[in-house]
């Protein structure tokens, strides 16, 4: 019961205080800029071949597609991933209602003619994700 009392009270406090001039007003961002900020921790001895990788087959097949490639890599000198890659989401924030994005389509298939099949395609993908011991994606937006 006083607990109650308590929350009425501090509500009643709050609201009180707002005069008109107060009351927030819906604001939708200008021209937002949203981007996948993806921290890589490979394998102890794994790093070079997962940047071997990423060099000969994926930046190759965003060229091949005419995908986006990073913003920004960096390879991280301290701390715990080993690896910061840095994305423009190009569709902005409706592109997250895709379950695979018509870039993405493209980029896989450009994959496919890179290394000569779809088995193979997926054999070097799959060698990557082997190398990650873990992976966080964040979504940011950029001011």
């Amino acid at each position: 019961m006083k607990n109650t009392i308590l929350s009425v009270l501090v509500a009643l406090l709050f609201v009180g205080s707002l005069s008109a001039q107060d009351v927030p007003v819906a604001k939708k961002h200008e021209n937002p800029q949203w981007k996948w900020v993806v921290s890589l921790d490979f394998h102890s001895g794994k790093a070079n071949r997962a940047y071997e990788i990423i060099d000969t087959y994926f930046s190759k097949a965003s060229e091949k597609a005419g995908t986006a490639q990073p913003e920004m890599k960096l390879k991280m000198e301290t701390g715990e991933a080993d690896m910061i890659v840095v994305w423009n989401i190009e569709g902005g924030i409706e592109e997250l209602n895709w379950s695979l994005t018509p870039d993405s389509a493209k980029w896989l298939k450009a994959m496919v003619e890179i290394t000569g099949g779809k088995e193979e395609a997926k054999a070097i993908r799959d060698e990557y994700s082997s190398l990650i011991r873990s992976a966080k994606r964040e979504l940011a937006l950029a001011d």
